[in-house]
């Protein structure tokens, strides 16, 4: 969903907001997936991070997990398919060490993990107080319909200026606007 472009000026509004509405429901972000990584990481706490730890959260979660060792510190990685057909990469840290990592307790994952999972949590509920609003959707479907329009005007009045390499623009910084605002 996410590498198709949709012209949203040849679009109804209504159309644009159901569009938009996948668009937003295809963004909210798994949040239980690292709570049975972390719940089943706290069942082990004080043991020495192993492969076979790493190979029970695989068989838990559904998706490959790897440890991680780098720059002096040691995280858990996993991917999975998101909603939109890409693929979400994972990590959480475990430790601050690279060697002897023993799985730590509550007090860690409270202080490393807990704001990414609530942080998560929260970017999914002001997507679902979006989702909820019907009126919000077809304001933000009708107001992307303005933008692109703008956007196709503004194009069209630096193209005049920017087509032709051996002829001066009209001003001197039409081009460099057009590079500016990322218009195709």
């Amino acid at each position: 969903m996410s590498n198709i472009k949709y012209d949203f000026e040849y679009l109804d509004t209504e159309v644009s907001a159901k569009i938009l509405r996948k668009f937003i429901e295809n963004r909210m972000e798994d949040v239980e997936t690292p709570k049975k990584v972390r719940d089943y990481l706290l069942e082990h706490e004080g043991k020495p991070i192993t492969k076979r730890h790493s190979a029970a959260i695989s068989a838990l979660i559904g998706h490959t997990v790897t440890i991680r060792k780098q720059f002096g510190m040691t995280h858990l990685d996993w991917m999975q398919p998101a909603a939109d057909g890409s693929n979400d990469h994972f990590s959480m840290i475990i430790a601050y060490a690279e060697r002897n990592v023993v799985i730590p307790g509550r007090e860690w994952f409270d202080q490393y993990c807990a704001r990414e999972i609530s942080a998560a949590e929260n970017r999914n509920e002001q997507r679902r107080n979006i989702l909820n609003d019907p009126r919000r959707l077809l304001r933000l479907a009708r107001d992307i319909r303005r933008f692109r329009e703008a956007c196709k005007a503004l194009k069209l009045s630096l193209d005049a200026s920017c087509n032709d390499i051996h002829e001066m623009p009209d001003n001197p910084d039409d081009c460099a606007i057009k590079r500016m605002f990322v218009i195709p």
